[in-house]
């Protein structure tokens, strides 16, 4: 049995990358088939239960020849003390586009009430509103330091295979994901375009002086990618 972990940056793609992966039989990945579907550590109190002795048991009942789930930081434990105590592959998924992967997580509180809505996208509210509901500028601080503390880990951090959410987007291949799993994988995410940072809400620019802040911070450092040194705000 091959043993994987997909991880990363939430509202980067990690859905869509399990997605294409379970389209192969062999391929095995936990899911509920609902909202938090690939991954059983989300924080939702409805959702607690003893982590190792459920992977223990995840892993030992599974014959499929690829089996695995998605797991963030945060969740429950260390995603990197994980995979090495479990023998699995760490495969963390990016989207260079940070504006967008804050702006998604900054408004996801606005998400979870709306439960027919499963888009983080055209919100109707206007700033004051956003505030209250996401738990205000100071929240939205921690978030962005969050978020960049998981770009700089994952660009440092030796795994499997870094897979970019701009690379699935245009089909780019990966061919080491292709010899381990014996097959192909396509990626392209048919119908999916970039529709401007105004489609998540009005007022999205007055959101991001938590980021910039944080953004700036990690510039001065040098530690992270050009696609992190050259984003303009």
């Amino acid at each position: 049995m091959n043993r994987i972990l997909i991880t990363g940056c939430p509202r980067s793609g990690t859905s869509q990358f399990c997605k294409i992966l379970s389209k192969n039989n062999n391929i095995n990945l936990w899911s509920d088939g609902h909202e938090y579907q690939y991954e059983p550590f989300s924080t939702r109190p409805s959702m607690r239960f003893d982590e190792s002795d459920w992977i223990q048991n995840f892993l030992n009942k599974n014959e499929s020849e690829f089996v695995g789930f998605k797991m963030f930081n945060g969740d429950t434990s260390s995603v990197t003390e994980t995979a090495k105590r479990f023998d699995m592959k760490l495969i963390p998924v990016l989207r260079k586009d940070i504006i967008s992967v804050y702006l998604s997580l900054a408004l996801l509180p606005l998400q979870e009430k709306n439960k027919n809505n499963h888009s983080s996208r055209n919100t109707n509210c206007g700033l004051e509103k956003i505030l209250f509901e996401v738990g205000g500028f100071r929240r939205l601080r921690k978030n962005a330091f969050w978020l960049l503390k998981q770009y700089y880990l994952w660009e440092r951090t030796p795994t499997f295979q870094k897979v970019y959410f701009e690379d699935m987007m245009n089909g780019v291949e990966y061919p080491k994901l292709n010899e381990y799993f014996n097959t192909k994988i396509t990626f392209g995410l048919d119908g999916y375009k970039h529709m401007g940072y105004e489609t998540y809400t009005k007022d999205w620019e007055k959101l991001l002086s938590p980021l910039a802040d944080m953004l700036h911070l990690a510039k001065k450092s040098g530690n992270f990618p050009d696609y992190i040194h050259n984003v303009d705000i």
